[in-house]
């Protein structure tokens, strides 16, 4: 019994612990949005300019939008959605102006920025041309870095309590590089 124990019972409930840690600080990105891969998910940092981070979208017509484009409810976030990786493309006391040729930043052109009203099929409800904001404190625009991305030019501004954890890219094994163009 003792044996049982110990070549059976603890590697298994080692396994078990471990995956149980890492679930929450290991994130794997299936969407070209951001690259493919792992990511550490790392809670309670600042977040600025740059960072890629983990987030959850709050706006209900998105878990249809997430669903119809195949990304799958894992109640990750408290409304069922997984979260899903962008860039921090601009903070606090910057201005995003939506225009006919995508998106503008303090007046400087964001590339592959355009908007879609749809992507496979699927409407992206796009903000409107015209839009124009002010960042307050803890308030996130954010872009992906794929044309195709879904991200801000769609669901909008991200507030600092929807933010879950900063990512920090850790390696990819992935050759295909096309899976989920459009998350």
């Amino acid at each position: 019994m003792i044996k049982f124990i110990k070549y059976v019972i603890l590697p298994l409930w080692f396994t078990y612990m471990m995956v149980f840690m890492l679930e929450n600080i290991v994130y794997y990105n299936p969407s070209v949005s951001e690259p493919l891969g792992y990511y550490l998910a790392l809670p309670g940092l600042k977040y600025q300019k740059g960072d890629v981070v983990l987030i959850c979208i709050i706006d209900d017509k998105y878990k249809l939008v997430f669903n119809q484009l195949g990304l799958i409810d894992d109640g990750s976030c408290d409304n069922g959605l997984p979260h899903i990786l962008k860039t921090i493309a601009a903070s606090k006391g910057d201005v995003i102006r939506v225009a006919e040729s995508g998106i503008f930043i303090n007046d400087k052109y964001q590339r592959n920025s355009a908007q879609f009203q749809e992507g496979n099929g699927v409407n992206l409800y796009p903000l409107p041309v015209g839009w124009s904001h002010k960042l307050k404190a803890d308030e996130f625009f954010l872009l992906g870095n794929s044309l195709h991305s879904v991200d801000s030019r769609y669901f909008g501004i991200v507030t600092r309590k929807n933010v879950y954890r900063r990512a920090i890219f850790i390696f990819s094994n992935n050759k295909n590089l096309s899976v989920r163009e459009a998350l």
